[in-house]
């Protein structure tokens, strides 16, 4: 019988897990599935012989394959190898660590069979407390938008628009890839197709790259900041040169951006205790980060032609995007705490 579904598992340091994402995939459609494995760590043997072994004895197909010793080590490049390699008319990501939703995956296949014809089927995922075994937070609808949690990628259409990974981004990767789908099937009239179901549990993990410190300073979203704003809106920049008609929908893609930006900059003066503007000032003219934001204002600007009152006018006629925006920003444990609004945030940008 011909498989309907790809499993990708870029793997790292897995052993330890490995176990409780294959047991989280639903019996009835082992024989509908293809696994790939994809081993980015040469001490990872023992989780890929737990892999085989585990398909073996249910007769799961399974394909393993090793990154090169000199790869870019990198989550696109992991991610970008079992793209490489899926034949079946649909696939998905697993990260090493998560985990499905008992009983979501035989809906899925059956959705499948159906809608042929849409480029990505997106479901809803949760960030998930392991040890309480309950919900922290629920992911639904437009706020699954750019992760690859819970999306089911049609094989003919990923190829076709020409999608690839970023090999070379050090995180953020899964947002590269979800955003370049959403700017090439805008133009051409297709959307997702939203299913309200719950797929995916992201594991919250305490050990995890996305919840470590770096120098015991910086977070992983301060620390890699450059790799999330060029993934959120990298894509937007190059569809909208194809496709100017569609300008005002990529400029709101990239202006989501830059309020996220001003979301995480104020968490992290709140961590770090930046009481005022002018001790701001003072402290992030020369943090990298600062540059990094005000880079991309001023792209924004040029590209768009837009000014920077049209900016701050379109965020302060959008309270609702607003809201929405701050209530997912955070780093860490450090939620965002408006010591500076966004219109002064702007006119520093362009000041200083």
């Amino acid at each position: 019988m011909d498989k309907i579904l790809t499993i990708v598992i870029p793997a790292f340091d897995c052993e330890q897990t490995i176990g409780d994402l294959l047991n989280s995939i639903d019996k009835d459609i082992y024989k509908d599935i293809k696994i790939i494995f994809v081993n980015d760590n040469k001490n990872n043997i023992a989780a890929e012989k737990f892999c085989i072994d585990f398909c073996k004895e249910n007769d799961i197909l399974l394909e393993c394959f090793k990154t090169e010793e000199d790869s870019l080590h990198c989550p696109g490049n992991t991610r970008q190898l079992g793209l490489d390699h899926v034949d079946t008319p649909w696939f998905t990501f697993i990260d090493n660590d998560d985990i499905f939703v008992e009983g979501s995956l035989i809906q899925v296949i059956d959705i499948l069979n159906k809608f042929i014809t849409y480029p990505v089927i997106a479901t809803n995922f949760y960030s998930w407390n392991k040890t309480k075994n309950c919900p922290i937070k629920k992911f639904e609808k437009s706020a699954t938008d750019s992760w690859h949690h819970g999306k089911f990628y049609n094989t003919e259409w990923i190829k076709k628009l020409d999608i690839h990974f970023k090999k070379d981004l050090f995180s953020h990767e899964d947002l590269y890839f979800n955003n370049s789908v959403l700017s090439k099937i805008i133009p051409l009239d297709k959307d997702y197709l939203y299913l309200p179901i719950f797929t995916y549990k992201w594991i919250d993990n305490p050990n995890s790259l996305s919840h470590s410190f770096f120098n015991g300073i910086y977070t992983y979203i301060e620390m890699y900041l450059r790799d999330y704003i060029f993934s959120c809106s990298e894509p937007f920049f190059v569809a909208y040169k194809d496709n100017p008609s569609y300008k005002d929908w990529y400029l709101h893609q990239v202006l989501m951006t830059l309020l996220y930006s001003y979301f995480y900059f104020c968490a992290e003066v709140v961590r770090l205790r930046v009481s005022n503007l002018h001790s701001l000032k003072e402290n992030y003219l020369v943090d990298k980060n600062y540059f990094i934001i005000k880079e991309y204002f001023f792209k924004i600007k040029n590209i768009f032609d837009i000014t920077t009152q049209e900016i701050i006018d379109y965020i302060n006629n959008n309270p609702t995007l607003y809201l929405k925006i701050k209530e997912n920003s955070f780093l860490g444990s450090h939620p965002f705490v408006e010591r500076i609004s966004f219109e002064d945030f702007i006119h520093i940008l362009e000041e200083n």
